[in-house]
């Protein structure tokens, strides 16, 4: 897996401590990037949407992988950690929705802005939160 393609990148920053979490947030990126790439490269709608879908079943799948992590150290923030969680998927879905939607041909840039940035905070601001946790349980 390539963590260098451009429009999002793996760096020491997102590390949160943990090995398959950190393994996660790698496949996420990748296919943020490959969505981004096909969308640059003019893939058709149904493509796109293929991709889109992907990394939202992926997100939904990696956000329960990481909450039963977080149960298993007992995180003391998991229930906002869930709220969080919810919201961002609320939050991808209507992009989903509305590109599903819409007569547009290529995905709006708004969606990477928005992808972009949920990924980087959620990973900084959010998950890392639970690394001094994971050291003391």
């Amino acid at each position: 897996m390539s963590h260098t393609m451009g429009y999002l990148d793996w760096t020491d920053a997102l590390d949160v401590g943990v090995d398959a979490m950190n393994r996660e947030h790698q496949r996420l990126i990748d296919l943020m990037n490959e969505l981004h790439t096909g969308n640059e490269r003019g893939e058709n709608k149904a493509m796109l949407l293929s991709r889109l879908d992907k990394l939202a079943k992926w997100t939904v799948s990696h956000f329960s992988h990481e909450e039963a992590y977080l149960e298993s150290i007992r995180y003391p923030k998991l229930t906002s950690h869930r709220r969080i969680h919810a919201d961002l998927l609320r939050q991808l879905d209507g992009h989903v929705t509305s590109f599903r939607e819409s007569d547009h041909k290529t995905l709006p840039k708004e969606l990477f802005t928005f992808l972009k940035l949920w990924l980087t905070a959620h990973i900084q601001g959010i998950d890392a939160q639970y690394s001094p946790v994971r050291k003391s349980a």
